[in-house]
C-alpha cells in the first residue's frame, strides 16, 4: 500500500472536536473505512483547531483554518496537503475545483483529481463558465449521482462526458429489519415542504386514491415549512384526504428510521435534486420508493427497476404508481431494492466505485 488516498474538504467547519465532525460528516465519510486495505487512507478537513488521529484504520487530519472567501488562493492549505504526497485525491464539491490549477501547481506528484459533485446546480454561464472550463484542464473526473445530471455541463461544454463518472455522493446509516412488520397500505413522506419536493402534487393524487382505496394512509414528516400553509388548506378541504394523513412535521432519526421500517412505500415529488438522501435511508430501510423520474432518482433505483416511477408534476401519472401497489409483488420488489442497495448505495459500494474510478483513470494514463 505505497498509494496515498487523501479525502479532501475546502469547507471550513467551526467545530473544535474531531470527533463531532466525523459524526456528523459520517454519511459522506463512511467509505473510507472500506479503501483502508487496498490503500493508505487520509481525510483532511479544515475546522478550529490543528489535530490528527486514527479511526478505523483511516487518517483524519484536521487543518486549523477560516472559511474560504470567494477569491482567496488557500496556498498555506496546498502546500500542507503537498507534504501529505497523495497519489489520489477527491475533492468534495463543485465549486472548489476552482483550485485545481493552484494545487496542481504546488504537488511535487502528479496526483489523479476526481471532483465529487455535491447537490443539484445547473452549468454556470458567463465567467462562472469560463473559470469551471478554465478549471476543468486540471481535474481527471467527475462524480455524479447519475451521468444525466451532467448533461447540462457537458452540453453547455465545461467538460467532456468521458470526464463523468456514476457514484452516489453518501450512504445511509439506517438498517432494514425484516422483524418489524409494515403496515398495510401505509405511504411516507420524508422532505421539505417546498415546490422543488411538490407536496401539492403528492397529496392531489393520494385524494384521488383513496376514492378506490380509503384505508390508505400517508405520513409526513419534515423540518422546513415553505408550503405548509398550502398543505393545511389543502388537507382541510377534503375530510377524507384529513383523515388519512397524519402531518407529523419534525421527528429525531431514530423515529424517522423506525418510519422507514414499519412503511410499505416511500414517496416524494421532486423536480430536481444532486442526489436523494431521503430516498437513500428509505430504500435502505427496504422501503419501496414512487419517486419521480429524475437524474438522481433513475440512477438510485437502477432507472425505476427497484421503485415506481412519475414524471415531476404529473399527478395523474402518480395516481397510477398509487394503483399499481395493489399488483405489484412487494416482496420481490423489495429483494431487488435491496440488492441494489448493498450493489450501489453502501458506503462499502461506494468506496469500491470511488477506487476503481481512480483506478480506471490510472490506467489511462499508462496507455
Amino acid at each position: 500500500m505505497n498509494k496515498v488516498f487523501l479525502d479532501l474538504n475546502y469547507h471550513s467547519e467551526k467545530i473544535k472536536k474531531p470527533d463531532l465532525l466525523i459524526k456528523k460528516f459520517n454519511y459522506s465519510l463512511g467509505y473510507l473505512r472500506y479503501l483502508k486495505d487496498k490503500i493508505q487512507t487520509i481525510s483532511l478537513n479544515r475546522i478550529a483547531v490543528d489535530f490528527s488521529m486514527k479511526k478505523e484504520g483511516v487518517q483524519y487530519v484536521f487543518y486549523k483554518g477560516k472559511e474560504l472567501k470567494k477569491y482567496n488562493i488557500p496556498f498555506l492549505y496546498h502546500n500542507f496537503i503537498n507534504k501529505l504526497a497523495p497519489d489520489y485525491i477527491l475533492i468534495h464539491g463543485m465549486g472548489y475545483g476552482r483550485y485545481c490549477y493552484f494545487l496542481r501547481k504546488q504537488l511535487r506528484k502528479k496526483a489523479i483529481i476526481l471532483v465529487q459533485v455535491q447537490g443539484y446546480a445547473e452549468a454556470p454561464k458567463g465567467l462562472k463558465k469560463l473559470i469551471y472550463k478554465w478549471a476543468d484542464k486540471y481535474i481527471d473526473g467527475y462524480l455524479f449521482t447519475g451521468k444525466e445530471n451532467a448533461k447540462s455541463w457537458v452540453v453547455s461544454g465545461v467538460f467532456d462526458s468521458n470526464k463523468v463518472f456514476e457514484v452516489m455522493e453518501g450512504a445511509a446509516n439506517f438498517t432494514f429489519n425484516p422483524e418489524i412488520k409494515r403496515k398495510k397500505e401505509s405511504f411516507l413522506w420524508v422532505g421539505r415542504l417546498d415546490k422543488n419536493k411538490d407536496p401539492i402534487t403528492v397529496l392531489n393524487a393520494f385524494q384521488k386514491y383513496l376514492v378506490k382505496e380509503p384505508l390508505a394512509t400517508l405520513t409526513m414528516i419534515y423540518n422546513e415549512f415553505e408550503l405548509l400553509e398550502e398543505v393545511h388548506k389543502l388537507l382541510d378541504s377534503n375530510l377524507l384526504l384529513k383523515q388519512a394523513v397524519d402531518n407529523i412535521g419534525r421527528l429525531d432519526r431514530k423515529e424517522i428510521e423506525l418510519l422507514y421500517q414499519t412503511h410499505e412505500y416511500f414517496v416524494l415529488g421532486s423536480h430536481y435534486e444532486g442526489s436523494g438522501f431521503a430516498l437513500a435511508e428509505a430504500m435502505t430501510c427496504g422501503c419501496v420508493p414512487i419517486v419521480t423520474s429524475i437524474p438522481s432518482f433513475n440512477y438510485m433505483t437502477n432507472n425505476g427497476a427497484c421503485a415506481l416511477l412519475f414524471e415531476p408534476g404529473n399527478r395523474e401519472q402518480l395516481l397510477k404508481a398509487f394503483c399499481e401497489t395493489k399488483t405489484i409483488d412487494y416482496s420481490k420488489k423489495q429483494s431487488e431494492l435491496l440488492q441494489f442497495v448493498e450493489d450501489k448505495l453502501t458506503h462499502k459500494a461506494i468506496a469500491e466505485d470511488i477506487y476503481q474510478t481512480f483506478h480506471y483513470l490510472e490506467s489511462k494514463k499508462q496507455e
